[in-house]
């Protein structure tokens, strides 16, 4: 099997209930000590549904990315610490899909998100001083 790196600003299609989730990878993959593997930061974008409560942080349009077709937004409420080995197995098995990774202006803007969002844990902002060396 060859590894699949898991790096900045790539996106991957992983199962979210019924359908499949774009989401955004923040970190390159780094063995994280507290969880005891290979580890990166993931946020789920998901569609802007008229009535429907949502994290307005960081919302995006289409054009923000070839798979963003209507209004989105960062959930990170539902941004998570993944085993990047695991990733890497359900990419190799066909399980998750790659698609093409955010620009830099779009990961910068969904970067700030999680200092700016009420829905970050404090779990979340742990790994992402450890991952990605910055405080928030």
């Amino acid at each position: 099997m060859r590894n699949t790196p898991l790096l900045r600003k790539a996106t991957l299609f992983i199962p979210t209930g019924p359908s499949d989730h774009l989401h955004v990878v923040m970190n390159d993959a780094v063995f994280y000590p507290v969880a005891g593997y290979e580890a990166v930061l993931a946020v789920n974008l998901c569609s802007i549904t008229a009535g429907v409560p949502h994290d307005s942080t960081c919302e995006l349009g289409k054009g923000d990315h070839r798979f963003v077709t209507h209004p989105t937004f960062a959930d990170y409420r539902h941004a998570g610490v993944l085993n990047a080995t695991r990733l890497q197995l359900g990419i190799a098995k066909g399980e998750l899909r790659i698609s093409e990774p955010v620009s830099e202006a779009l990961y910068q803007r969904i970067l700030d998100g999680f200092s700016a969002s009420t829905a970050v844990t404090p779990k979340l902002k742990r790994f992402i001083h450890f991952a990605l060396k910055i405080r928030i």
